[in-house]
């Protein structure tokens, strides 16, 4: 074996071994390059290095598909969305970690397969993935599908679930693949924001029901008006929108009114106050008015809700109380005239009278009496005013002489004689 370097052979045969072993670090010995030996260790070395290349590439792709199955794990936790695979022709179903999560399911307890799936649902949603499903094995793609799970600590879960289904070259169902994500904040907020959308249109209902209403923009001009604003002004829905409320202005209020409502709402202030309007007719109507300024982030009013109640008929029964007080003020006025002319006649009658008035109190005391009873008598009122009547009378005479009658409420009484 002379000439022959058994060095080098047994470096190209190492080199070859650690290759196999995956170790890629030994060389094998080359020469002068020129012998037979020599190319073999050439192609050796080469070997190695092209595998160690290989091997780098191959761990680098495998890092990066783990680090792309951790994100991809960490995306799906986050959105709670879990990934499966059923295998069409074996039945073989396979979950994605977060899947158990979003299932409340134990991986270790828990195989699963279609029909325990199935009977994880609440019942009244059973059937509709069971036909999800069966369509889908028979190669249709189905729509997402949202259905309730019933959880083991008594809470509710909504889950929607959706997939896609895999053809073979001859047109043949073989997979399908698809995701289920927990959508259960989304659902009870999407039943809240019914809820409010309700009662909102509830509330509006009732409004238009109850109120005349109206909506315009910063100039006043008309962008919404409900059916009892057209009922009451008389025109229709599209005369008045766009239109400013000077189409309905009766001219009863002065500008300065206008004036001081328009400054209130533009400070954002709610305005409440009693308007006389014209209907298209020429009738006036008057409105119990409020008008709420909506306002943006910041605070500036971007149009006016204006809430009013038809008030005509209190109006109306405010004016006839009105002119029924004042016509009851002039009737008053008059009889007071009346009265005190007929007492001024009276008194001027019985005091140019010849005969003697003597008015007495209930107890008999004098309280009045004509300038005749001085003449008669000879007493004047000074001397008369609050003493018995009867102490000036003789007592045969005063029966036949004077007669006495019974004054205005038993209180006082009149002596003619």
């Amino acid at each position: 074996m002379s000439g022959i370097n058994e060095e080098q052979i047994n470096s190209i045969f190492e080199a070859i071994i650690n290759i196999a072993q995956l170790d890629y670090t030994t060389k094998a010995i080359i020469t002068d390059g020129n012998s037979r030996l020599d190319d073999i260790a050439s192609g050796v070395n080469m070997l190695s290095e092209q595998l160690e290349h290989l091997m780098t590439e191959r761990k680098k792709t495998e890092k990066s598909i783990e680090e792309n199955e951790l994100q991809l794990n960490i995306a799906q936790r986050i959105a709670k969305i879990g990934s499966w695979e059923l295998d069409i022709e074996t039945g073989a179903v396979t979950w994605s970690d977060e899947m158990y999560s979003v299932y409340n399911c134990n991986p270790e307890t828990f195989t699963p397969t279609v029909n325990s799936l199935i009977e994880l649902l609440h019942p009244d949603y059973r059937k509709a993935l069971s036909n999800w499903i069966v369509l889908a094995v028979a190669g249709k793609n189905q729509p997402a599908l949202d259905f309730r799970l019933d959880t083991a600590d008594g809470s509710v879960k909504w889950i929607r679930g959706q997939g896609e289904v895999i053809f073979n070259e001859a047109g043949k169902p073989v997979k399908a693949h698809g995701t289920a994500q927990d959508i259960t904040e989304s659902k009870l907020a999407e039943e809240k924001l019914k809820q409010a959308l309700k009662e909102v249109t509830d509330y509006k209902y009732a409004l238009d029901e109850a109120s005349i209403v109206a909506i315009t923009d910063t100039n006043g001009i008309i962008k919404y008006a409900n059916d009892n604003f057209c009922k009451i002004s008389q025109y229709r829905r599209e005369e008045l929108i766009g239109q400013n409320h000077r189409l309905i202005n009766s001219g009863y209020h002065p500008k300065s009114f206008f004036r001081d409502m328009w400054a209130a709402i533009g400070r954002g202030e709610i305005w409440k106050g009693e308007l006389k309007n014209k209907a298209k007719d020429g009738t006036y109507y008057w409105v119990d008015t409020n008008i709420i300024p909506f306002v943006n982030e910041q605070g500036k009013p971007y149009q006016y809700l204006a809430i009013r109640r038809d008030i005509s008929k209190r109006k109306q029964a405010e004016e006839s109380l009105y002119e029924l007080n004042t016509r009851l003020e002039q009737r008053i006025d008059e009889r007071t005239r009346e009265i005190v002319s007929s007492k001024k006649y009276f008194k001027a009658l019985i005091e140019n009278s010849s005969d003697a008035v003597i008015l007495i109190d209930q107890d008999g005391n004098i309280i009045y009496q004509s300038p005749a009873v001085e003449k008669i008598g000879g007493y004047p009122l000074a001397e008369t005013l609050g003493k018995p009547a009867v102490q000036f009378m003789h007592p045969d005479d005063m029966l036949d002489l004077c007669s006495i009658h019974a004054g205005s409420g038993g209180e006082t009484g009149g002596i003619v004689c």
